[in-house]
């Protein structure tokens, strides 16, 4: 019962904090009002306090505005507590609901310090939530889809960067189409898909610190995109328009809600 309740109150990041502070403590408590400790007691209860003070730290800077690289220190000292409380924990007379309890919150440990080194380094460390999208973050994190790094975000900028060009180049090839014979935008709209293809390129080339930067330049990309949407597709045209539309609904579910917050 002990396990499923500490399992149920790991849900987030923070969740698993304050589970991990609130399984230590009552061992805590109740070996601290003891005065007859043998040497091998206190060492195990001053780890315990390590542990309980580490996830105390984590909770007070998961309430903050801490990114999960600033968290690095913090998730050291946790693994440092949990990697002595787990040689020390026989040296205490644990009744079977404390030894439950201890056990589960160094698995919850493990775990919370597993997904907070995950979320440092992921997408090259690069796409880090902050504040409070971090606290309410899953304990097992899932990943963005489509793009593991800088480098792929890059690559599929200049698929679409090269398909909107071609795109513009159509209509002056010879007998090329023309906009504005039949459809509801004019050669000026593909100008413009074209320069916001070229400046979602440079923002996914820049020397931006999160991935989030690159928002503003992808929606501005995907409005000039819905405007030249309905063309009179040719062999020619309709391929790289289509490129262009799979590769922004990848965008689109990549970025997820924070492009259209």
């Amino acid at each position: 019962m002990l396990l499923a309740t500490v399992a149920w109150a790991e849900g987030t990041l923070l969740d698993a904090s304050r589970a991990i502070d609130a399984a230590v403590m009552p061992v805590l408590l109740r070996y601290g009002s003891e005065k007859d400790l043998t040497w091998g007691q206190k060492t195990a209860l001053d780890d315990l306090d390590r542990l309980n003070k580490a996830a105390g730290g984590l909770v007070g800077a998961l309430q903050g505005d801490s990114t999960p690289d600033s968290l690095r220190p913090l998730i050291t000292d946790l693994d440092v507590a949990r990697t002595r409380v787990k040689a020390s924990l026989q040296l205490l007379t644990l009744n079977e609901s404390e030894q439950q309890s201890v056990e589960a919150a160094l698995l919850t440990a493990d775990r919370l310090s597993g997904a907070v080194r995950h979320l440092a380094d992921r997408f090259s460390g690069r796409d880090q939530p902050a504040g409070v999208d971090l606290a309410d973050t899953p304990l097992d994190p899932v990943d963005r889809p489509y793009y593991e790094n800088p480098r792929e975000l890059l690559g599929e900028a200049q698929n679409i960067r090269f398909s909107a060009e071609r795109l513009l180049g159509a209509c002056y090839a010879p007998g090329g189409w023309r906009p504005g014979l039949g459809t509801p935008f004019t050669i000026s709209d593909l100008v413009e898909l074209s320069r916001a293809a070229r400046d979602y390129e440079w923002a996914c080339q820049s020397r931006y610190r999160d991935v989030s930067e690159t928002v503003p330049a992808f929606l501005r990309l995907a409005r000039a995109y819905d405007r030249v949407s309905y063309m009179p597709y040719g062999p020619f045209s309709g391929f790289e328009a289509h490129n262009i539309e799979r590769a922004l609904e990848r965008l689109s579910r990549f970025y997820g809600r924070a492009a259209y917050r």
